[in-house]
């Protein structure tokens, strides 16, 4: 059993924006992709322990760090190891490199297994999961996002497209919607720095979403209800092209 999971990624057509780079949800994809291979080497993936325990992987905050993106056609590395255990919950570092091994983003996705009927929190050895730990030399605090002043930008319903297997909203179609609330107009201006990610509740098909938002000259904040209820949360810092 391997202590991280490493993939070759070819960046591809879909994944790209109008200018050919990696889009915001194109690197969450490949994220979610490599937090799946990794723990299936334990047999630990969300449909493992769905049959096994009734029970899935609960991704509760993640942090990107973006340094240099990459271009349609370019074959980057990817490696993830979790560098944090507790009882309940694991952080998973994920690192993307180009070929010349310079270092594309650094990603890290704080989770912990839910008992699917009871949605209650479940301890790792509830599911028999036991990760090899390695050395982070990437890995901060996750810090709190600020709600304050936040305006109503967009509204909307979960479509059938937006959900997955547990039949709640897929957390890269969060990352959708923020990309398309932020729109072309500040992407032709911005590039993201960093991206700062809070899953508070879940949201289901039909439910109406609505987008508050509130620009802060370097990062722009935006928060997602279900009616009044908050199910997302995320800051992506930016600075001009």
């Amino acid at each position: 059993m391997s202590s991280l999971y490493f993939y070759n990624c070819h960046i591809d057509a879909s994944m790209v924006d109008n200018h050919a780079y990696l889009r915001m949800d194109g690197i969450f994809n490949i994220l979610q992709t490599m937090l799946t291979e990794y723990l299936k080497q334990y047999a630990a993936d969300n449909i493992a322990i769905r049959n096994k325990y009734n029970a899935a992987w609960l991704i509760t905050k993640a942090m990107v760090k973006i340094n240099k993106t990459p271009l349609w056609g370019s074959d980057i590395t990817v490696e993830s190891y979790v560098v944090q255990k507790k009882s309940a919950k694991i952080i998973l570092e994920t690192i993307a490199k180009d070929k010349n091994k310079d270092v594309l983003f650094v990603a890290h996705d704080e989770m912990c297994p839910i008992n699917l009927e009871k949605r209650r929190i479940l301890r790792l050895t509830d599911i028999e999961f036991d990760p090899i730990l390695l050395e982070s030399n990437y890995l901060d605090n996750f810090e709190m996002i600020s709600t304050d002043n936040m305006k109503l930008s967009d509204s909307f319903n979960v479509k059938y497209i937006d959900i997955d297997f547990t039949n709640h909203t897929n957390n890269v179609s969060y990352i959708r919607y923020i990309v398309n609330d932020l729109g072309l107009d500040f992407f032709e201006k911005y590039n993201i720095t960093k991206i700062d990610v809070r899953y508070l509740a879940e949201s289901r098909i039909n439910d109406k979403l609505s987008i508050y938002k509130n620009d802060n000259g370097n990062n722009v904040i935006l928060l997602i209800k279900n009616d009044e209820k908050e199910v997302f949360l995320i800051k992506v810092d930016y600075i001009n092209k």
